[in-house]
């Protein structure tokens, strides 16, 4: 619940310029955030260029865009039910797939068929169908460490569509003390709230906030 919290609600939270010590307000003291990595750019262009990136980033991407997602809601209640979805969540990824297993076979597991996620898995939006848009996220996170998702809410707030983003049209992160994300691509110039993307990184090892 608190993952999908955060990703209707964005990573800052009122308290973020002084947790552990302000270390965000410290290390991003203005109110524009990290440019994107020199490259970037020419690295997505690669893509097109060299066949052999092509060829393995390809191979990755189609076998992620073509995994089945599926969603489950557990029958069991109360305590037993935190404890038995706690060591789920924390197991490596083959004891995960034998709980699962267990679980279901005990009756314990419900799979959910029709949800507004799923529906968002499979249709991406207007334009994009949702294979395409888990293989553009695929290839984005192989090629430049990164992939963006701008969603799309329908009247209640939920989100009901997402878009990628490439990483190259991205201008600046999001600060605490300005929490937006600034896009740039010819004549499209927009400063977006952080609580309207979802953002997969892979970390900076020189700077993990950055």
């Amino acid at each position: 619940l608190s993952l999908a919290a955060k990703t209707v609600t964005g990573i800052f939270s009122d308290t973020a310029m002084t947790q552990a010590y302000g270390l965000l307000a410290r290390i991003q003291p203005g109110g524009i955030g990290s440019p994107p990595d020199r490259g970037t750019r020419e690295r997505l262009q690669a893509y097109a260029t060299m066949p052999w990136l092509h060829a393995v980033v390809g191979k990755i991407a189609q076998a992620m865009a073509s995994t089945q997602w599926q969603l489950y809601v557990t029958q069991t209640k109360g305590a037993a039910r935190a404890r038995r979805e706690a060591a789920i969540q924390r197991a490596a990824r083959d004891q995960r797939t034998k709980f699962l297993d267990a679980r279901r076979a005990q009756g314990e597991l419900k799979e959910i068929l029709e949800h507004p996620f799923l529906d968002l898995l499979d249709n991406a939006n207007s334009f994009h169908t949702g294979l395409t848009l888990r293989y553009l996220t695929s290839a984005h996170l192989e090629v430049t460490g990164e992939a963006w998702w701008l969603k799309e809410r329908n009247g209640f707030g939920a989100p009901v569509g997402v878009w990628a983003v490439p990483p190259s049209w991205i201008q600046a992160l999001p600060t605490p003390t300005n929490p937006v994300v600034r896009v740039s691509y010819r004549g499209f110039q927009a400063s977006i709230p952080h609580t309207e993307w979802i953002w997969f990184a892979m970390p900076n090892l020189e700077n993990p906030y950055g």
